[in-house]
């Protein structure tokens, strides 16, 4: 089952992302250096109210869709980002544009034992995000 901190950790990562985009990495150096200029360009802020509201809504899109998971989620951004992002920009208000808001080649797992890992980018490395590793080696430190 997905947890109500792992859901709050996912929206938190993907908020963070309309907040200061990643890099845009397809594994091909010509066309991630293009997007990124256009990026730089093109891309309008993100308000600190759109935000919140953003955050808000995607908690909720993510709570509907653990509801109907089989104890893991996956979120992810190949070029387009996903419906769940997608649908909480809608109901937020919050315009998503649909290539340069989300690092692309981003998946986000959010597995059964409580985890939430991230990897950004082409063939990049999952990275824990949830629970903070700190929190894990204390945890393993007392046991």
């Amino acid at each position: 089952m997905i947890s109500n901190d792992q859901i709050k950790a996912a929206a938190k990562w993907w908020t963070d992302q309309l907040r200061q985009p990643g890099e845009w990495d397809n594994g091909d150096a010509m066309t991630s250096a293009l997007a990124a200029f256009t990026i730089n360009k093109c891309r309008k802020p993100k308000t600190d109210e759109e935000l919140a509201r953003y955050e808000k809504e995607l908690e909720e899109v993510l709570t509907e869709s653990a509801a109907s998971q089989h104890g893991w989620m996956w979120i992810n951004v190949d070029y387009h980002p996903c419906g769940m992002l997608v649908e909480a920009g809608r109901r937020a208000n919050v315009r998503i544009d649909d290539m340069f808001d989300f690092p692309c080649k981003t998946h986000m797992h959010l597995t059964t034992d409580g985890r939430v890992t991230v990897s950004a980018g082409y063939r990049a490395e999952d990275q824990q995000i949830w629970p903070p590793q700190e929190s894990v080696a204390k945890a393993e430190s007392a046991s």
